[in-house]
């Protein structure tokens, strides 16, 4: 049985790409209005951020979005 070494870590020092966006901090803008919460979930170009003034935002709605990582800052 052959054995392969798998890189554990591609594409960031940190971990796998998705590990090191959960947990992180984002910014989220709309219009004249700005709230931040904590990424729960990412996968492929959906992500979920939980904040307290999701009523705020509505699904289809334009938004900036700026994550903090562990890394560096994703926009």
């Amino acid at each position: 049985m052959l054995k392969y070494n798998v890189m554990k870590y591609y594409g960031s020092k940190e971990g796998y790409d998705a590990d090191v966006l959960i947990d992180s901090k984002a910014v989220l803008g709309k219009d004249d209005f700005v709230a931040t919460g904590v990424l729960t979930y990412a996968l492929g170009d959906i992500i979920e951020v939980e904040l307290p003034e999701y009523d705020i935002f509505q699904l289809g709605d334009k938004a900036k979005v700026t994550v903090y990582t562990k890394s560096a800052a994703c926009l």
